[in-house]
C-alpha cells in the first residue's frame, strides 16, 4: 500500500503541481523556496486534516492560497466578471491493494479519470455564505480570499464524502528545523509518545493522571491557599460563591499536555537540539502501528553532527523498510547515502528524478559521498574546473572583468577531477543545469575534448578549452597567451630573475600557490586566455 501520486492545486507556492512516487522512500531536494516543506505539509494535511499541529479549520487563512491564482481571481472580479472563489485541492493516489479499506476509495472521481484508490481533499467555498460573500467583494480594496466563508471536505475517488478516520493510510510529519511557541518541543514529543503507546496503556495513564489531580486539591497546603482566596470573595459580584484553585480534571486537560518527557532526568526542552531531533525521528519511525505507514521527515540532518547524522540515517533506513518514507534535505550526504535513484528534484525551472541517470553514474555518486552533488544540483549556474588553480584563476578573471566574484551572481565554481566531468554532465543534461566546463586539451583537443564530450556539446552545457595543443594546460596558457604576462607574473610571484622556462616550471610545480598569489594581487592585471574569458561571459 503506497502513495503513488500527489496532485496539488492552488496551495501556497503550488498553482498546479503533480508528482509521482516510485519507491518506498524518496529523497526530495530543492533550493530554498522550491516547495519541499509545502509538499510534505500538503500530503500530511490531506491525510490528517491538521496544519501546524491543529485542525485545519482553525488554521485557515488567505495565505494558504496561491498568490498568482488569487490575483487572477481578484482582477476578474474587479473587471465585473462573475467567478466562484478559488478552491484548494489535494489529490492523493494510492497503489491498488487487497486491503478492503483502501478499495473503498476506488473510483474515477479524480482529475485523471483513472480508476484507482484515492481521495480529494478540498478547501472550498461554502455556499451557505453566498450572500455575505457577495457583500464582501463589493469592497473595491479587497485583496484576500475570505476564508471565514470556506469549508473543508474529503471525497473518495468513488465520489463518497469521507473523514480522516476513513483513510487507512496515516502519516506523521517530523519537522526538526523549527520549534514554535504554540507547540513546544515538549508537546511535540509527548504527541509522538502518545502515538507509540497502545490504547490500554494510554487509558491507564489517563486514569492515573486524573487520580493525582484529584489528590492535589486535598493537600493541606492547597486548602490553606483556598481559605486565603475566599477571604477576598467579597470582591466578587456574588459573595456567596467560593473561589479556589485545583487541577482541571475534565477531558480537555489531557495527560499529554501536563506530563513531561525527560532524558537522564533533564526535561526534553532543555536537551540539545540534535538530541531532540534524533529522539523525535527515531520514536516516530519506530512506531510499528499498522495504521501509520507514511513518515514525512523535514531535513533530518538539522542540528546534527556528521557522525550523528550517519547513525540516524542508518536507523531510518533499517526501521522504515515496511513504511513509506518521504525526506526533504539539504544534505549531500543524505542524498548519496539513501541512494540517488530515490531522489526527486523540485525547482521552479527544472525538475526530474535522478533514477533517470545511467546506473554507472548513480553508482559513482553513491560510492563517493564527499563529492558535493547537492551543491551542483542546486546551483543557478555552474563552472566545472579540474582543480584549485583553475578555480582561483577563473575567479580572478571574473573579478577583474566585473568587479565581483562569480558567487555574487549565483555562479558556483566546483573543482572536479577531470575524469568525473561526464558524471556531472549527465546530471546537467537531465536537469537542464546551465553548466560550463573549463578543461585542458592535454596536447590533443580533438581526442581529449571533441571526441570525449561529443554527446555533451548541446543544450545547457558549454565546453571551454584551447585549440592550441602546444599550450596543453592552464600554466602555459596564462603565461604565454599575452606577451606582457611574463613580466607581470615575475613580479606577482616574486621571481624577478626567472627565465620564461624557469617560471613555467615553478608554476607547474606549485599550481595552487601561483594561482593564489595571482588571485590575491590587486596591483597588476593579467590578460587571460581566450577560453577562460569565454567561460565567464
Amino acid at each position: 500500500m503506497l502513495l503513488k501520486k500527489v496532485k496539488i492545486y492552488n496551495y501556497k507556492s503550488y498553482e498546479d503541481f503533480s508528482l509521482d512516487f516510485d519507491n518506498n522512500y524518496s529523497i526530495i531536494i530543492g533550493n530554498n523556496g522550491a516547495g519541499k516543506t509545502t509538499l510534505l505539509e500538503a500530503i500530511h494535511l490531506a491525510l490528517t486534516g491538521t496544519m501546524n499541529g491543529r485542525p485545519v479549520f482553525y488554521e485557515l487563512s488567505p495565505y494558504i492560497f496561491n498568490r498568482s491564482i488569487v490575483n487572477q481571481f481578484i482582477d476578474e472580479i474587479k473587471a465585473g466578471n462573475k467567478k466562484n472563489p478559488p478552491e484548494t485541492k489535494i489529490e492523493l493516489y494510492f497503489s491498488e491493494s487487497e486491503d478492503s479499506d483502501l478499495n473503498e476509495l476506488m473510483g474515477i472521481e479524480n482529475s485523471e479519470n483513472a480508476n484507482v484508490p484515492g481521495f480529494v481533499f478540498s478547501i472550498k467555498f461554502n455556499e451557505q455564505y453566498r450572500e455575505e460573500y457577495q457583500q464582501y467583494i463589493q469592497n473595491e480594496n479587497f485583496i484576500h480570499i475570505p476564508t471565514e466563508y470556506y469549508a473543508v471536505e474529503w471525497k473518495s475517488f468513488a465520489g463518497v464524502t469521507i473523514t480522516t478516520r476513513s483513510i487507512p493510510i496515516k502519516s506523521h510529519l517530523i519537522d526538526s528545523t523549527t520549534t514554535s511557541l504554540a507547540a513546544s518541543s515538549q508537546k511535540y514529543i509527548m504527541k509522538i509518545i502518545s502515538d507509540v503507546l497502545d490504547d490500554k496503556q494510554k487509558a491507564n495513564l489517563a486514569v492515573l493522571y486524573r487520580s493525582y489531580k484529584e489528590k492535589f486539591g486535598e493537600d493541606p497546603n492547597i486548602a490553606s491557599i483556598n481559605e486565603v482566596l475566599n477571604e477576598k470573595k467579597n470582591l466578587m459580584l456574588d459573595d456567596s460563591r467560593n473561589l479556589s484553585i485545583s487541577l482541571d480534571v475534565t477531558q480537555k486537560a489531557t495527560w499529554e499536555s501536563a506530563i513531561a518527557a525527560f532524558l537522564d532526568n533533564i526535561p526534553f526542552d532543555y536537551i540539545g537540539k540534535g538530541e531532540q531531533n534524533v529522539i523525535k525521528t527515531t520514536l516516530s519511525i519506530g512506531n510499528r502501528k499498522p495504521q501509520r505507514n507514511l513518515i514525512l521527515i523535514e531535513e533530518p540532518e538539522s542540528h546534527l553532527s556528521f557522525s550523528n547524522m550517519r547513525i540516524l540515517l542508518e536507523k531510518i533506513i533499517s526501521e522504515c523498510s515496511d513504511q513509506q518514507l518521504l525526506i526533504s534535505t539539504h544534505s549531500s550526504y543524505v542524498l548519496n547515502k539513501m541512494a540517488m535513484d530515490n531522489v526527486i528534484l523540485l525547482g521552479q525551472n527544472r525538475s526530474g528524478k535522478l533514477n533517470e541517470l545511467s546506473k554507472s553514474t548513480r553508482d559513482y555518486f553513491h560510492k563517493l559521498p564527499n563529492y558535493d552533488t547537492l551543491r551542483f544540483i542546486l546551483s543557478k549556474k555552474v563552472i566545472l574546473v579540474e582543480g584549485p588553480a583553475d578555480d582561483l584563476i577563473i575567479q580572478k578573471a571574473y573579478h577583474q572583468k566585473y568587479n565581483k566574484l562569480p558567487i555574487d551572481d549565483g555562479i558556483d565554481i566546483i573543482s572536479v577531477n577531470g575524469l568525473s566531468f561526464k558524471r556531472f554532465l549527465d546530471i546537467a543534461k537531465l536537469l537542464n543545469i546551465d553548466t560550463v566546463v573549463v578543461t585542458d586539451n592535454d596536447h590533443d583537443y580533438e581526442k581529449n575534448i571533441n571526441n570525449k564530450y561529443k554527446d555533451y556539446m548541446c543544450g545547457p552545457i558549454k565546453l571551454c578549452f584551447s585549440t592550441n595543443n602546444e599550450l596543453n594546460t592552464l600554466e602555459p596558457q596564462v603565461l604565454k597567451c599575452d606577451a606582457g604576462n611574463y613580466d607581470k607574473l615575475k613580479t606577482i610571484l616574486g621571481k624577478p630573475d626567472k627565465s620564461e622556462g624557469e617560471l613555467l616550471e615553478f608554476m607547474l610545480k606549485n599550481k595552487t600557490d601561483w594561482a593564489l598569489k595571482v588571485f590575491l594581487n590587486s596591483d597588476l592585471q593579467l590578460n587571460f586566455p581566450e577560453y577562460i574569458n569565454d567561460a565567464i561571459q
